[in-house]
């Protein structure tokens, strides 16, 4: 299968395993829960599915500039921008969480700070 937008969510139950895979803390959607994206100290933040888009978004009450689908929170994550970045961040969903879309072999690690994202 090839590596697009579409194959990415139909193979990450409309982008929930990537939430699932990139927050470091349990949650259930549509419960709140503190945003790891942001100094967050009151839960406001939560998963749930947009089905006008058929896709989960994180929306985050506090802060709107960290709402989005999974592919905008990738980009938040690793420093990349959705616009610009949006093939590095599909490859990154697709080998951080071994979907096999792709046969592209130019897997590099971004640096932020002190840890390692996967990207290119």
């Amino acid at each position: 299968m090839g590596l697009n937008k579409e194959t990415i969510l139909r193979a990450t139950d409309k982008g929930l395993s990537v939430f699932r895979h990139f927050i470091p803390v349990p949650f259930q959607t549509g419960k709140n829960f503190l945003n790891p994206l942001d100094e967050d100290k009151h839960a406001s933040c939560n998963i749930f599915l947009d089905r006008k888009h058929d896709c989960y978004r994180l929306k985050d009450f506090g802060n709107d500039d960290c709402s989005g689908d999974c592919f905008a929170f990738v980009g938040k994550l690793t420093g990349l921008d959705c616009t610009k970045d949006f093939v590095q961040i599909m490859e990154t969903i697709n080998h951080e969480l071994h979907l096999g879309l792709s046969g592209d072999n130019d897997y590099h690690p971004v640096m932020k700070g002190d840890t390692v994202f996967a990207g290119g």
